[in-house]
């Protein structure tokens, strides 16, 4: 997951700053960037709440059942933002 959260947050990046760092570039049409930016527009904000909690498994070890459960929605639901941003991004380029 770390990887992919990686990938992901290095290509939104990329193509928010398209429009400044490519002027006249192709890749992405200036009027496609407000979607990908909706699309990934939780994805720093999520990124950095897991990290959180890998902070506080690595503190505090053991966790309850359901802190355990948190955790583990937490990372689908970012897996699947990572994916869905990803998809995005590769649909709408050029």
């Amino acid at each position: 997951l770390d990887t992919l959260m990686r990938q992901t947050s290095r290509a939104y990046d990329l193509v928010l700053a398209y429009p400044r760092d490519a002027e006249g570039g192709l890749r992405w049409y200036t009027s496609d960037i407000p979607r990908i930016r909706k699309v990934g527009r939780h994805l720093h904000h999520d990124m950095w709440a897991l990290k959180h909690w890998q902070r506080k498994v690595k503190e505090h070890g053991n966790m309850d059942k359901k802190t355990v459960r948190k955790i583990e929605k937490d990372a689908e639901n970012m897996w699947d933002l990572c994916k869905k941003v990803q998809r995005v991004i590769g649909e709408l380029e050029q």
